[in-house]
């Protein structure tokens, strides 16, 4: 069986000491594959079965522009019909909550003139499916500029 020209390319990387033989790959070669392999089967998990949305923006970490209005995104349950619980607070433990809302069946929410320039805001949500609530999905912080 002829080899593809990329693998070809390979077979030094992998080849016996003195010859261009092409041996196999060692095991550990394989552990990004199985790393990402792990991950989306996760996110498959906590979306399908434990029906949890997943944060998408603003991202942990993000700088969002405090003049404009400020969108926050998350993957929708697929084939349910889900409200969506979302809290913005200024603090982690979400006591001095900034805004929150329950929508269904929206993945996106705008609110309007909330934050203000150099503070740290933090925002969670949690999906309502058949009266049953998800846990809370993890904590995103971001800054306000």
């Amino acid at each position: 069986m002829k080899r593809p020209a990329w693998f070809r390319s390979l077979a030094p990387i992998f080849a016996e000491e003195g010859t261009d033989r092409p041996q196999r790959a060692p095991w550990w070669f394989l552990i990004p594959f199985i790393v990402a392999v792990a991950a989306v089967a996760l996110l498959y998990y906590r979306q399908q079965v434990l029906l949890i949305p997943v944060p998408a923006r603003p991202l942990s970490g993000a700088v969002v522009d405090s003049r404009r209005q400020v969108g926050f995104t998350w993957t929708r349950i697929p084939k349910k019909s889900a409200n969506y619980h979302i809290q913005i607070a200024a603090d982690r433990s979400f006591k001095k909550m900034m805004y929150e809302t329950r929508v269904k069946d929206q993945h996106e929410i705008k609110p309007r003139g909330i934050f203000e320039p150099g503070k740290s805001y933090y925002w969670r949500l949690q999906a309502v499916v058949d009266g049953k609530a998800s846990p809370w999905t993890r904590t995103m912080r971001f800054r306000a500029e």
